[in-house]
């Protein structure tokens, strides 16, 4: 649904229009969480425009929806790769909800610490040479949220060599102006029903310092659309740091609609949750 710029030189069709929605059941009882429609303007095979709506919460935010504007940017096919540009997507986050395939659980690791965001006014290349493929990119550095404050461009980056048969290793980088440096290196093993990640995160402006260690696991079964996930984050909080740990099991029905029951536990009690997406 939230479809990443392509990695090759070309860029493949999306339907003009397109919706996601993501519901949770839990101890709040039953409520949407986060709900995007897309917007897709093609012109012939080299070029396209997208924009996103999306109506959401920041993390930690238990108030109304409030619909902002996700993405508006341009997309062309060029010889060195697929080159974007306004208000994009950034590297890393796409990559990464890609290895989770379970984005109706919640925010990855580093948008729950305000660490990283979706979306960026810049300008950027995709694209591969051999068994390297590279997302580099200008940004203003301060997200689709917020509006530019210092002046100053930030370069963000990422690399992804393929080893062999279904193994990866991804890195990234971005700086800044200000304290939001942040470098991150991961190892994936990708199969037919198994997707394997260990990674490693670097914030050395933070003020807690040091990295953050994070693991994922996902068992699949394409032929009954059944998921097994486990994942663990290393959070850091007060000098300190301690572990998050995530479980559960993700079924589809069909193409457009996954139900995930998990349980999440980070210094508190456990408390089962359903979630559910429906794309359109």
């Amino acid at each position: 649904m939230l479809v990443p710029p392509t990695a090759i030189q070309s860029i493949p069709p999306l339907p003009p229009v397109s919706g996601l929605v993501y519901t949770e059941t839990g101890r709040n009882g039953f409520d949407v969480t986060r709900a995007f429609l897309n917007l897709i303007t093609p012109v012939g095979d080299s070029f396209r425009a997208r924009l996103t709506l999306d109506a959401g919460r920041l993390p930690g935010n238990s108030g109304p929806l409030t619909p902002v504007l996700r993405y508006a940017y341009a997309e062309a096919a060029t010889p060195l790769g697929a080159w974007r540009l306004g208000l994009a997507v950034t590297p890393w986050l796409y990559y990464e909800h890609g290895l989770w395939q379970n984005r109706l659980q919640g925010f990855m690791f580093t948008p729950r610490q305000g660490w990283e965001v979706p979306a960026d006014f810049g300008t950027a290349l995709a694209g591969r040479v051999g068994s390297l493929d590279y997302d580099l990119g200008l940004y203003n550095g301060e997200g689709f949220l917020k509006s530019e404050r210092d002046g100053i461009p930030s370069p963000q980056g990422r690399l992804i060599w393929r080893l062999g048969p279904g193994w990866e290793v991804a890195g990234y980088a971005k700086w800044t102006a200000t304290d939001h440096d942040m470098e991150i290196l991961a190892l994936a093993r990708r199969a037919a029903s198994f997707v394997g990640v260990a990674e490693l995160v670097r914030k050395p402006g933070d003020v807690y310092g040091g990295s953050v260690y994070g693991w994922w696991t996902v068992l699949g079964d394409p032929t009954r659309g059944v998921d097994l996930l486990a994942r663990q984050d290393w959070v850091p909080a007060g000098g300190t740091a301690h572990p998050r740990y995530i479980a559960g099991i993700a079924y589809r029905p069909t193409p457009g609609i996954k139900a995930l029951l998990d349980v999440e536990q980070e210094r508190g009690p456990v408390t089962p949750m359903l979630h559910t997406s429906y794309q359109f």
